[in-house]
C-alpha cells in the first residue's frame, strides 16, 4: 500500500467516525429523518419510480422505516438490502413483517 492510498484511507477512517459521531449527538434524530425522508418521498424520480431501493436503519442512521409501510402499500416494488455470509444482496419487501432484527 503506498503512503497515498494509506493516507486516504485514514482520512476516509477520519471522517467516516467524526460523521457517526455527529449523527450519535443529535437531539432530534426523528424530526430530521423525518424532513430528509420528505424530500426523499417529494422528489419527482421517486414518484416516477417502479422499483424503489430504501435501507432499514439501525444505530444513528437516517431512521427510514417508518415510511416503509406506506411506501409498501404503494404500486411500487420496495428493495433492501442484506447481507447473506458477507455478500450483499437485494430482498424483494412485502411486508413489514419479513424484516428480522440482524
Amino acid at each position: 500500500m503506498t503512503t497515498t492510498t494509506a493516507g486516504r484511507k485514514q482520512k476516509k477512517t477520519l471522517i467516516r467516525t467524526q460523521g457517526h459521531e455527529r449523527r450519535r449527538s443529535l437531539e432530534n434524530k426523528d424530526s430530521i429523518s423525518n424532513r430528509i425522508v420528505a424530500s426523499f418521498l417529494g422528489l419527482p424520480e421517486y414518484e416516477q419510480a417502479q422499483t424503489v431501493m430504501f435501507y432499514v436503519d439501525v444505530r444513528a442512521e437516517v431512521r427510514t422505516r417508518f415510511a416503509l409501510p406506506a411506501a409498501i402499500a404503494s404500486d411500487k416494488k420496495i428493495v433492501v438490502p442484506y447481507c447473506v455470509e458477507g455478500i450483499l444482496e437485494l430482498f424483494l419487501l412485502e411486508d413489514m413483517d419479513e424484516l428480522e432484527v440482524g
